[in-house]
């Protein structure tokens, strides 16, 4: 629903055109693992999965590998794509490129504008509903270190145990649910409220069989 599909196209023609033109991508760079959509947002961009030698490669590169202060969406090189939680990282531009308009999610508004991501690789398209937008600290003298970085876990307890420090950091009681098995997706950014902030806003993917749509309204 609302998303701008070319004349006369329906939606799964498409998704279909989507995942062909992710798979064109990979032909220009096979670091290229999908393409990130936030509907009412202006991120719509490739995500790279770089080098493990060189996880910072993206940092300030575009998806051609040119140089470039906005640098790309990335894998944190501890999460492949598949992982429990894939972790992504981009810059908080001034110009609002990039991930700056994460920022912004701590607005219920913002949030309920957008409650969804999409995500396109070459097997398809999935969708993630937002479970959590959180703001934390990256500086010992601020206090404790949430491990928001973290990708794999030990088992189900840890999963959960996870999941549920993320709910009580969250700003927003978005009202979405994760179970053992589920898998997560971390996009973080810099956030300037205080020094070396991030903004890190979490999602779950929809369950098979699940309606991939969000009534956000009793969001609080």
């Amino acid at each position: 629903a609302g998303n701008p599909t070319e004349e006369g196209e329906t939606q799964s023609e498409a998704n279909t055109r989507r995942v062909e033109a992710v798979q064109k991508l990979q032909e220009i760079n096979p670091d290229i693992s999908g393409w990130l959509r936030i509907e009412n947002t202006n991120i719509n961009q490739p995500v790279l999965l770089p080098p493990a030698d060189d996880p910072e490669y993206y940092l300030y590169r575009n998806y051609k590998r040119e140089d470039t202060k906005y640098g790309s969406i990335f894998l944190d090189v501890s999460s492949p794509v598949g992982a429990e939680n894939q972790l992504l990282h981009g810059h908080s531009m001034q110009d609002g490129r990039m991930f700056a308009a994460l920022v912004q999610f701590s607005d219920l508004s913002v949030y309920q504008n957008s409650p969804t991501i999409t995500l396109y690789t070459a097997e398809g398209k999935s969708t993630w509903k937002i479970y959590a937008v959180m703001k934390l600290n990256t500086l010992e003298s601020q206090g404790e270190f949430f491990p928001f970085t973290q990708t794999s876990f030990a088992d189900d307890d840890a999963f959960i145990q996870h999941v549920y420090e993320i709910y009580q950091r969250s700003v927003i009681d978005t009202g979405v649910t994760i179970n053992e098995g589920d898998e997560i997706l971390s996009l973080s950014t810099c956030s300037y409220e205080y020094e070396n902030f991030r903004t890190v806003v979490v999602a779950r993917k929809v369950r098979d069989g699940e309606e991939a749509s969000v009534d956000p309204s009793s969001a609080s």
